[in-house]
């Protein structure tokens, strides 16, 4: 029994560095990614963010808008050859109207698709305040994505949903993410692509390019911390 304990007690030696150092350098790729993107006292003073522009779909260009109030509601529009369609995510409920999908009314998404789609409602992604959530984040190692070099984190929320980041080893931008999500009733993986990274007047740096499912989004205005008329997260019966 002695023997086993002192094998155990060196494996364990030999473990533990290596465990702890892979902590680490996912705690020094984060602190370097968010002092990136504006830093942590920046990105802790944003309540609210409304971003518009156009949406680039199967060859058709439309208006889109998004608005966030942090941990509250989130709703998405669109308006394409005249039709307008629209999508609010709140913390115990959602709703969609996609005429363009064949919608005839606003539907009541399901208990999935609002679990999936919580990560919406956070203004400073997911990395920022990971901790206070319950998460961890992990460091898987380098891939080439995008053709930029860059670091691997998959980060778990406490109710176990995954999403792989990948963070560029040189401007520590967040390149691209995967998440498999529920999507009109059907599970799937959900690439999303981000460039055109931009300062605004709050110091904080955001992507005002994003590409994901064969449709690309460029947001041309930003306002941060403006006041957002909360009826706008009520869905309108159609």
């Amino acid at each position: 029994m002695r023997t086993v304990k002192i094998i155990l007690f060196v494996l364990l030696a030999i473990a533990m560095p290596s465990m702890l150092l892979k902590a680490q350098t996912a705690d020094e790729i984060l602190e370097k990614h968010i002092a990136a993107i504006g830093g942590r006292d920046n990105w802790n003073k944003i309540h609210s963010i409304s971003m518009s522009g156009t949406l680039s779909a199967g060859g058709q260009v439309a208006d889109f808008s998004t608005t966030v109030v942090d941990g509250k509601a989130f709703r998405q529009d669109f308006t394409m050859m005249g039709v307008t369609g629209y999508k609010i995510i709140t913390p115990t409920a959602g709703w969609m109207f996609m005429p363009g999908a064949g919608d005839e009314q606003t539907r009541q998404l399901s208990k999935e698709e609002v679990y999936d789609a919580q990560p919406q409602l956070n203004v400073k992604g997911n990395l920022i305040d990971y901790k206070s959530r319950g998460a961890k984040v992990e460091y898987l190692g380098k891939e080439k994505t995008e053709g930029q070099d860059c670091y691997r984190l998959k980060i778990t929320e406490k109710n176990g949903r995954e999403e792989h980041l990948y963070v560029s080893a040189d401007s520590y931008y967040l390149v691209s993410s995967l998440s498999h999500v529920m999507v009109n009733g059907h599970e799937m993986d959900v690439a999303t692509v981000y460039r055109g990274y931009e300062k605004q007047p709050e110091g904080v740096l955001i992507a005002t390019i994003v590409n994901t499912q064969g449709s690309s989004i460029n947001f041309t205005h930003i306002d941060i911390n403006k006041p957002v008329d909360e009826n706008i997260f009520k869905p309108v019966k159609k």
